[in-house]
């Protein structure tokens, strides 16, 4: 078995939820609003890496305009803030938290990269999921977590699973983006196919190696971008003039449907993009009703 060693989280809070607004905006994007049922996604995907047998402390990308709110709600977790001068997307922004976890755990630091914006109740079910998929990080698939469709949502991505490489991880055969109801509902009925989750574990080098093959640009302006960054109050400011030639590209595009090293895990937990109004109006706050 493959030794076992501290994942190092990336957690990806730069989004501004434009397609909430005006209740998500840049200075308040959804990851930082509160819900119904205490707290906000960001602290939510913060109570998810608590365990410190497990995870090391966070590294998390965010917003320069954010920086005030992520100390405040990470205060005396020692994490490591890097602060992006304008969105590019999260392939640019798995690119950066790559370097930053191999300054920190090496090359073969193993990562888990998740968005702010979901929200998950079972913290222990989750971490079973991870720790049941690391031997396949570790040795340098990139796995993402695929969660069983309840319906044939057209708003999510889905991933068609192939063969089992054991302990419940599949090699990837298809993704799909936001399909046509009919085929939405296909895949719903189908049983292979789970919704993209866009939470993934994987060694940094094996991102790295991925974009230097398919998105050299990305690597070389985000490692020219890494070396000029400036620090700032123990925070790392990302420079502006080379970070804005970064193309804006996420993850599953730009890497995940060109590897053959994708792979998915069956999640065990329950999960919530918060991407839509839909979504989003379950967990506000209700109105106050008036006087």
């Amino acid at each position: 078995m493959i030794q076992s060693a501290k994942i190092i989280p990336v957690i990806l809070a730069g989004g501004q939820g434009i397609r909430l607004w005006p209740t998500s905006t840049p200075d308040l994007p959804k990851q930082f609003i509160p819900l119904k049922v205490g707290g906000t996604t960001f602290e939510n995907a913060i109570k998810r890496i608590h365990n410190q047998d497990v995870f090391e402390t966070p590294v998390i990308i965010c917003a320069r305009q954010n920086i005030g709110i992520v100390e405040l709600l990470t205060h005396g977790m020692n994490a490591r803030i890097i602060c992006e001068p304008l969105g590019r997307n999260t392939a640019p922004a798995c690119c950066i938290g790559s370097l930053a976890a191999q300054e920190s755990g090496g090359e073969s630091a193993v990562m888990l990269i998740m968005p702010a914006d979901h929200y998950i109740s079972d913290i222990a079910l989750f971490e079973d999921t991870v720790r049941t998929a690391t031997a396949a990080a570790q040795s340098r698939k990139i796995v993402t977590f695929g969660i069983r469709p309840e319906f044939g949502c057209t708003e999510y991505g889905y991933i068609e699973r192939g063969e089992n490489i054991g302990n419940g991880v599949y090699q990837v055969r298809s993704f799909t983006e936001k399909p046509r109801v009919k085929a939405a509902q296909s895949y719903f009925k189908n049983g292979n196919y789970y919704w993209n989750s866009g939470i993934f574990l994987v060694r940094a080098d094996r991102v790295l190696n991925e974009m230097k093959t398919y998105q050299s640009d990305i690597l070389l302006y985000a490692r020219e971008a890494w070396k000029n960054m400036q620090i700032m109050d123990g925070h790392r400011l990302l420079p502006l003039g080379i970070f804005e030639k970064l193309p804006k590209i996420s993850f599953d595009y730009a890497i995940m449907e060109n590897t053959s090293a994708a792979c998915v895990a069956e999640a065990s937990f329950k999960w919530q993009d918060l991407g839509g109004w839909d979504a989003l109006m379950e967990f506000l706050p209700p109105e106050p009703l008036a006087s």
